[in-house]
């Protein structure tokens, strides 16, 4: 198949719609359980700290909008094929990737517990934040230099 003639939902483009319509939220919500369990279970005294209370509201509420943005973004390459499409969603990515892991690994406890990753759980954090960004550039890179996207959204 010529590559003007790869156009549409489909192929690796199909993948990362599922990738953010249903994977990244997935695997977003399995860490935000994973992570305040374990805190949970290793500092069951934080249940009397009223920080405590408000650091889950502001990390369920940090996963909410960007599981939210990251399934519009994959309704939106369906249903929406202008080039504004392709920029939203890396910018969205983006956030809800890398920011947002930056945010609440690093940012929140120091904010709201006024605590610091210990150093034994660093390492953890890094591989998750550096995950988060390598998988947002290798999307980011396929959809600025795929045909397919380019025949879909920027040659509209």
């Amino acid at each position: 198949m010529a590559d003007e003639e790869i156009h549409g939902v489909g192929g690796w483009l199909l993948f990362f719609v599922f990738v953010l319509i249903l994977l990244s939220p997935l695997f977003s919500l399995l860490g935000v359980v994973s992570a305040v369990d374990g805190v949970e279970k290793n500092y069951p005294s934080l249940f009397t700290v009223p920080a405590w209370v408000s650091f889950q509201h502001v990390t369920w509420t940090t996963f909410l909008i960007g599981s939210g943005c990251l399934i519009l973004s994959g309704l939106l390459l369906c249903i929406h094929r202008k080039p504004v499409s392709v920029a939203i969603v890396v910018v969205v990515f983006w956030l809800a990737g890398p920011a947002a892991s930056i945010f609440l690994i690093f940012i929140l406890p120091q904010w709201i517990l006024s605590i610091s990753i210990p150093t034994d759980e660093m390492n953890i954090s890094f591989c998750t934040v550096i995950g988060a960004v390598l998988s947002s550039i290798v999307w980011t890179l396929y959809l600025l230099q795929s045909k397919r996207v380019q025949n879909t959204y920027l040659q509209v």
